[in-house]
């Protein structure tokens, strides 16, 4: 069991301990109200008694209870802030663009970064969890596998690109189509095993995951603008 998966139960569970004490500390004190009023004790004072021990035992626990999801809220951000990310930017190394006398080329990578500076991360594997479209029902599909990251290393990993001034540009019934190539096998060709997306602009959740570290996701856009091919967090 992980770190986060033990205080998210703890913290479940607590709650229920948090109001059983306290039910059973506010019957203590009714039964002890009631036999000091057996005994000859005035009323008032007992109801007094009673409620001062409600509240005590209801400030303690409340402070407690509040003392241990600040406790909580920091390992849980500690353990995140040493998991496995994903990154994406709009310029180098994320996005490049080449030009030349007939092409316009445009190049997108996923960035999976290890913040930790202590703990290298084993069994990394970056996915496409889901897409929007004719090919949402082919997802998951594994983008890349197996690979490590050391402790604060980043791995840049083709995702999509464009050449937006070449034979990928269509017109269909007037509209201007683009071909988006794609680094994973959605929807691989029979000639060349390459895959295509011709449809978008689509709305896709990138899943990142590795053995020491809970699974992280990110909800994407990926769509052309002016010629320009763009993957951004949505």
């Amino acid at each position: 069991m992980s770190l986060k998966t033990f205080v998210e139960l703890a913290e479940h569970y607590l709650g229920r301990i948090h109001l059983l004490v306290w039910v059973i500390e506010i019957l203590s004190a009714v039964v002890s109200a009631a036999a000091g009023y057996m005994s000859g004790a005035p009323l008032p004072f007992v109801a007094l008694a009673v409620l001062g021990v409600a509240v005590a035992v209801g400030v303690v626990l409340a402070i407690c209870y509040a003392a241990w999801r600040w406790a909580s809220r920091l390992i849980r951000r500690r353990s995140e802030s040493h998991g496995i990310s994903i990154t994406l930017g709009s310029g180098p190394p994320f996005h490049t663009y080449k030009s030349g006398l007939h092409q316009r080329s445009h190049l997108i990578k996923v960035g999976v970064a290890n913040p930790s500076s202590k703990r290298a991360l084993t069994n990394c594997q970056l996915s496409l969890e889901s897409i929007t479209g004719m090919f949402a029902s082919k997802c998951p599909i594994i983008i890349k596998a197996n690979f490590i990251l050391n402790p604060g290393a980043h791995e840049y990993i083709y995702f999509a690109s464009l050449d937006e001034s070449g034979s990928e540009v269509a017109y269909v019934q007037g509209e201007q189509k683009f071909g988006i190539r794609v680094y994973f096998h959605i929807n691989p060709l029979p000639s060349d095993k390459s895959s295509w997306l011709d449809d978008q602009p689509y709305t896709l959740t990138l899943l990142a995951t590795a053995a020491e570290s809970p699974p992280r996701r990110l909800n994407c856009r990926l769509y052309v603008e002016r010629g320009a091919l763009k993957l951004e967090a949505a």
